[in-house]
């Protein structure tokens, strides 16, 4: 149920809450591992900050979500010199 519920979150045909702690996890481990790059920004911008306030885990998420992105820009920009 908490993939299902995720989906639909990642599919943006729901709001977060604060019942969707559980599903965010789930689904966001998976994406995480596959460096799936697009949902993972997406996710990490739609997540409100009472959440984020809420779950240290999801705090980390965002952030490493973050860097991730900066880092994979960092390297697609052509080099100077």
């Amino acid at each position: 149920r908490r993939l299902e519920r995720f989906e639909r979150l990642r599919k943006g045909a729901a709001t977060l809450s604060d019942g969707d702690i559980d599903a965010l996890r789930t689904g966001l481990r998976p994406c995480w591992r596959s460096r799936d790059t697009e949902t993972l920004l997406d996710m990490a911008a739609r997540i409100p900050g009472r959440l984020l306030d809420r779950d240290r885990w999801l705090q980390t998420f965002v952030l490493a979500a973050r860097t991730l992105s900066t880092a994979q820009a960092g390297s697609a920009s052509p080099a100077h010199g």
